[in-house]
This record gives C-alpha cells, structure tokens and sequence, in this order.
C-alpha cells in the first residue's frame, strides 16, 4: 500500500509538467479562447485526467499476473471507453444494457 502511494505522490509533479508542456501546445496552436481562466480549467482537465488513465492502468496490471494479458485488456479498455465517451456513439443510441459505461467513463467527463 505504501508502494503505491508512494509512486502517486511522484507522479503528480510529473503528470502536472506533461500537462503544462501538452496543454500549451494545443491550446493556442488551436486558437481556443485567449483567457486564464479558460486556459486553466483545460489545465486542470487534461492533468485530473491524465492521473486517473494513469491509475486506471495501474489498476489494470495490478490485476493480471501477466504483462500480456493486462496489456491486452488496457488496450481494449482504452477502446470502449473511447467509443462510449459519447462522441462517436451518442448516448441515446447506445445499448440500453451497456449505458452505464458512460456513467464511470473518465473520458466522457474529460
């Protein structure tokens, strides 16, 4: 336990620098509104979930004895949750029995 809250108290300044690096790259590159305040609510959204794609997987590999397996499930989870974050599917049209992916899609809050 003390593993893992270690490696989380060293990923965040981590995280937060890629954020940084990333999200001025494609905020102004794109030309999204020139204010602070927008600028960091992108920020805080891209890092918030960046750190937990990031425990997502961890999750994942903490589950699987081996590196193949856990590496086929966190591509595929990476799939779905990009199908059902409710771009590509829209949520009236998906499956009734599958909408509540949409509800513990990180992606979709994202």
């Amino acid at each position: 336990m003390r593993y893992v809250a270690d490696q989380r108290v060293v990923d965040i300044p981590l995280t937060f620098f890629n954020s940084v690096v990333l999200s001025l790259l494609i905020y102004f590159l794109v030309r999204l509104q020139p204010s602070a305040e927008q600028y960091f609510i992108f920020l805080a959204t891209i890092t918030l979930v960046s750190i937990v794609m990031k425990t997502w997987f961890r999750a994942i590999a903490a589950a699987f004895a081996s590196q193949e397996a856990a590496q086929a499930l966190a591509g595929l989870s990476v799939l779905i949750l990009g199908i059902f974050s409710g771009y590509s599917i829209p949520r009236p049209s998906i499956v009734k029995g599958l909408r509540w992916i949409t509800y513990i899609n990180p992606l979709k809050y994202g």
